[in-house]
């Protein structure tokens, strides 16, 4: 399966949110795993940078983004992708760019335009287990 995480599963991974830590851990170990090929916005690393830079070192944030490139792909937007969003007229450019992909969000209702559908990791999650995949005892 190919996912495309957004900005929130990534800045709850790396900032480990105490109330979404354990879903987007098992997101990441279905990528260690193989289950999965995960995709990330570079836009996404700038912007959670930016956010998680207010209470945690930039320095450590950025070699936690290196360590986490080892299971992850970025993927850059293009130029056109943006415009195309802005045609869209989406409430949320940044999420209309990201739904142009498939992916993972934890704000599904914001992606509700979207010709993917989008599906929060607890989804995700619960999709594995229907297949016999369960991450519950895993540690990253």
């Amino acid at each position: 399966m190919n996912l495309l995480l957004d900005t929130n599963v990534l800045i709850d991974y790396i900032g480990k949110r105490k109330e979404f830590i354990e879903e987007s851990k098992k997101i990441f170990i279905s990528g260690f795993f193989g289950d999965a090929k995960i995709w990330i916005s570079v836009q996404s690393f700038k912007d959670a940078l930016y956010i998680l830079s207010k209470s945690e070192d930039s320095k450590l944030i950025q070699q936690k983004f290196i360590k986490l490139c080892e299971l992850v792909s970025p993927v850059d937007m293009l130029a056109d992708d943006m415009i195309l969003a802005a045609k869209l007229q989406w409430p949320d450019l940044e999420d209309c760019m990201i739904s142009l992909a498939a992916e993972i969000t934890r704000d599904v209702e914001g992606f509700k335009n979207s010709r993917v559908k989008a599906i929060t990791p607890q989804q995700y999650i619960e999709i594995m287990k229907s297949e016999n995949i369960d991450y519950s005892e895993i540690e990253l």
